[in-house]
């Protein structure tokens, strides 16, 4: 999306062969020199992203463990020393104007939690418990480690601005439920949450009870105004050292199953559940959110709908 405003845009990852498919993704698409890629391998080093963010005016660091590891002491110090590491980076760099950092909804509240009144000083201390408890570290604790990651990784953000004071300004985006359009389904498939409607669609039993039939109702949002609104917290002259949540609104189960009815009515899917209800929390950051989207981009959150039939448009 960048690309697409005209700027220039140096991506990091670990392993060059495994970003070849973006790389020539981008070289096909827009001008030469328009995207380069530099391979950082260890990204929680010190001093690991000097390279990279030189002559960068503005950051925004999406990378985070990923591996549903059950142990916090492998997990958690990966993803808060990521963080700092790039932060000290970037305070080096005095052409670096913006921070942005991905956070998750995880950081804020448990899925399971079903009627609060969430703001933007609120974080997920339930999920740091748990995955701070003493051992044994069984895999059912996975969940609860990664989210403890997102927490104490965007918090580890805050203190070291606070600490430092950087001539940059610095914001994170919270995503919830993550759907929409992939952006090169031939070299990644349907990763993360882009898969849960492709399963839906097959409306495979196994997979079904598997991933969907124990969801809990949360929020979802469109991958597209996820990346708007990093947009935002990278350029907007009015966004700074804020919390943007993007949450679109509520959904469950049977909207899946529901929605995916409408856009295809000839397909057989599960029955719905008649007695689930939605999430009732109140997520009042999300409006400066939607707010931001109509400013920058004249139109608010994209529908469940909408985003659901662009995640399954290149299925076919």
């Amino acid at each position: 999306m960048l690309l697409d405003l005209g700027y220039k845009v140096r991506g990091a990852g670990r392993d060059f062969d495994k970003c070849r498919w973006l790389i020539q993704l981008f070289e096909e698409q827009y001008d030469k020199g328009a995207f380069e890629f530099v391979a950082v391998e260890n990204m929680s080093s010190e001093g690991s992203y000097d390279e990279s963010l030189s002559g960068i005016a503005g950051v925004i660091h999406v990378a985070s463990p990923t591996q549903f590891s059950s142990d916090p002491n492998e997990i958690i110090p990966t993803a808060t020393d990521g963080v700092l590491s790039i932060l000290e980076s970037a305070l080096e760099q005095k052409s670096v104007l913006r921070f942005v950092l991905t956070s998750s909804s995880v950081a804020v509240l448990e899925p399971s939690s079903q009627s609060l009144e969430v703001t933007s000083e609120m974080w997920n201390e339930e999920a740091v418990q748990k995955a701070r408890a003493p051992p044994p570290y069984l895999q059912e604790r996975a969940m609860a480690v990664y989210a403890a990651s997102k927490v104490q990784s965007e918090q580890a953000m805050w203190d070291w601005l606070a600490r430092k004071d950087p001539s940059f300004k610095a914001n994170s985006v919270i995503p919830s439920f993550v759907f929409g359009r992939p952006l090169d389904v031939q070299s990644q498939g349907y990763p993360s949450s882009s898969g849960i409607p492709i399963v839906v669609y097959n409306n495979d039993p196994k997979k079904m009870g598997e991933f969907i039939d124990n969801f809990q109702p949360f929020f979802f949002v469109d991958v597209e105004d996820v990346a708007r609104l990093h947009i935002a917290a990278l350029l907007h002259p009015e966004v700074a050292n804020e919390r943007l949540f993007a949450f679109a609104g509520p959904f469950n189960r049977n909207d899946l199953i529901r929605s995916l009815q409408h856009h295809f009515p000839d397909r057989q899917f599960p029955e719905e559940f008649p007695e689930l209800t939605q999430n009732e929390s109140k997520i009042l950051p999300a409006k400066r959110a939607e707010d931001l989207l109509k400013q920058m981009w004249g139109k608010g959150f994209t529908s469940l709908d909408d985003s659901l039939r662009a995640n399954l448009e290149e299925y076919f």
